[in-house]
């Protein structure tokens, strides 16, 4: 990153830095050497420098001075790292000729990135939970050092560790959950090749005191249900996938849809609404994506027999409706031509084509999860 300092910028060009890193003074120093004007920004800032922070459930308010006038700063996202890249972002716009009022003020409808830190939403009692892409030690570190100061409650982790992957990194990252957290659900990630029980053994040696769910639907849809008022979780490890790699097979899977999913639950039990079977299917649908695939099977499958009425309709397009006119003054006439029987059993044979929003029996998912997981796996 340091040839954004060096190769890419010209001397006399801005470069805004964040002051407050242990990277920072070599950054400023690789950056004076090339000959930028170096614009520092946060508590240590010269451009930027951050007076107060303000931190509430999911935002912040920073009170910061800019060329002497003191501004106040609403940023909707949580974690001081995100008001580090806010500044960083409002510096480059500001030594770039925006006003810095103007600046300051678009940061109020900044939205983050997918799966980094990102808030899903919250229980009726308020309990914010969240989904990030941490699966190394130093970012897990990093997300539940952040949530800590905005959790009263207590802070609740699931997550879990790749397979063919540093193998090194399971009991550390185990570690700084049982250090930071103040309950861990330990749950399967990536597993690809490796055995998952083998890879979440290797993370509960370092969390004894963790709760082991090797199914992570079921992992946060537990983690959900036992939340409380002040509580802040994190589902951290794929944040924006939305697949979950076993063995060589993708089988489609994403936090945000789950968590949205037990949050649905949660709250509809607090109403005192018992959740349907209809509406289990449509989480569902909505976390595979499977419909998609679905319908074109149900639209492909009546087409053959739509090509064989079509066929010996054509030849006999006219003949039906003259019969029917004749036949409809002469009510009493046994005539053969009261066989137009066959005609009604074409019009009830739709039965190929079931409503989209009922394909879900037992059969259905059956027949369109098959092959999602290697024989012989549940």
């Amino acid at each position: 990153k340091l040839r954004l300092f060096g190769d890419l910028l010209k001397p006399g060009q801005p470069a805004v830095i964040y002051a407050d890193d242990e990277f920072s003074a070599r950054v400023i120093d690789h950056a004076e050497v090339h000959g930028l004007d170096v614009k520092t920004v946060g508590r240590e800032g010269e451009f930027i420098a951050v007076k107060r922070i303000e931190q509430h459930r999911t935002s912040q308010v920073a009170e910061v001075v800019c060329d002497g006038e003191t501004f106040r700063i609403e940023l909707p996202l949580a974690g001081e790292f995100q008001l580090a890249n806010a500044l960083v972002a409002a510096g480059m716009a500001i030594a770039s000729g925006m006003d810095a009022k103007t600046a300051f003020g678009a940061l109020a409808s900044l939205e983050g990135a997918s799966g980094r830190l990102e808030l899903i939403g919250k229980t009726a009692d308020g309990a914010a939970c969240y989904v990030d892409y941490a699966h190394k030690p130093e970012a897990l570190e990093n997300v539940l050092a952040a949530l800590r100061p905005y959790t009263t409650g207590e802070l609740v982790l699931v997550f879990g560790c790749g397979g063919d992957r540093d193998p090194g990194k399971r009991a550390i990252m185990g570690d700084i959950a049982d250090r930071l957290a103040d309950r861990v659900i330990v749950t399967d990630d990536n597993p690809r090749s490796e055995n998952p029980g083998s890879i979440r053994a290797a993370i509960m040696e370092a969390a004894p005191g963790a709760t082991e769910i090797g199914d992570r639907h079921e992992a946060i849809m537990s983690a959900v249900e036992s939340l409380k008022s002040g509580d802040t979780l994190i589902v951290a490890g794929k944040g924006h996938e939305e697949g979950q790699i076993v063995g060589e097979t993708v089988l489609p899977f994403s936090d945000h849809a789950v968590l949205r999913e037990a949050l649905g639950m949660v709250q509809a039990t607090a109403d005192g609404v018992q959740p349907e079977d209809d509406v289990l299917v449509e989480a569902y649908e909505e976390e595979v994506d499977a419909a998609d695939a679905l319908a074109e099977v149900s639209q492909a499958e009546p087409e053959p027999e739509q090509v064989e009425e079509a066929a010996p309709s054509e030849d006999k397009a006219v003949e039906p409706e003259a019969e029917q006119e004749k036949s409809e003054p002469v009510s009493t006439g046994p005539e053969p031509e009261a066989e137009p029987a066959p005609e009604p059993e074409p019009e009830t044979a739709p039965e190929p084509q079931p409503d989209p929003g009922s394909l879900w029996t037992l059969e259905a998912m059956g027949e369109a999860t098959r092959g999602w997981l290697p024989d012989g796996e549940p």
